[in-house]
């Protein structure tokens, strides 16, 4: 419930106070997101977005304060992520390079869209106390039936990242022989190959090393514009180990 009242901030004198607007379906904002996510370029903007949303640039001695923005309402969690990452890989990956004002597009759509999706998942419970206490009646158990999906999607993470990571031969081990039949690779594989991905990023981050391509500083933005060329810092991503 906690996460529902963080990004909700629903009270009772909003429930009286008018009726709630039924958002789109699940399925409505789904079919738009998957088409959003097999734009051109689209990579591009999930890698913004993991970065705007996973990654703290700190310099000297890292604060609890230097934490908040991972606790942002505005972030996308890890099942937003990995839903548009799944919806990503529906078809082949396409890592062609688009204008700045086209990744900026791809970003704040795929934002509006996930909002949007909350918003969804949240309603039946919503509606369904906003009823009751426009009848005056017993609110229903929150606990139970579809108002648990909320809490459950946008909930704390059951894991760290290096878990998830590390148990992938155990939990899909089983399934090696499918996935190297139908997708060329094994689950070691594909854990070796996400330790060396997050220990490069874990490396470049701490170099803070900056684009010195003009032509690929043009085409990674950030919310405040083009990539700032900061003075050195470290990188306070999450070790890979």
């Amino acid at each position: 419930m906690t996460t529902i009242i963080a990004k909700r901030a629903l009270t009772q004198d909003s429930l009286i106070g008018g009726a709630m607007e039924k958002p789109r379906e699940e399925s409505q904002i789904l079919e738009d997101l998957a088409a959003l996510a097999t734009s051109p370029g689209y990579a591009h903007a999930v890698a913004h977005i993991c970065h705007r949303d996973n990654v703290i640039h700190i310099q000297g001695k890292l604060k609890p304060s230097d934490m908040d923005r991972l606790f942002s309402k505005e972030r996308l969690n890890r099942a937003e992520l990995t839903t548009v990452i799944g919806l990503m890989a529906k078809k082949p990956l396409d890592l062609s390079l688009q204008q700045p004002d086209v990744l900026d597009g791809y970003v704040k759509r795929t934002d509006t869209l996930m909002h949007e999706l909350h918003e969804a998942m949240s309603y039946p419970m919503f509606a369904a106390m906003f009823e009751a206490v426009k009848a005056g009646t017993a609110p229903p158990d929150p606990w139970r039936g579809p108002g648990m999906r909320e809490p459950i999607f946008y909930g704390t993470e059951s894991a760290y990242a290096f878990q998830y990571r590390d148990l992938l031969p155990e939990k899909y081990g089983a399934d090696d022989e499918w996935m190297l039949k139908t997708k060329g690779f094994t689950s070691s594989q594909a854990r070796t190959i996400a330790k060396t991905m997050c220990a490069l990023m874990d490396e470049k981050g701490t170099r803070r090393l900056c684009c010195t391509n003009p032509r690929a500083d043009a085409l990674t933005p950030t919310p405040d514009g083009l990539m700032p060329r900061h003075p050195p810092a470290r990188s306070a991503a999450g070790r890979s180990d």
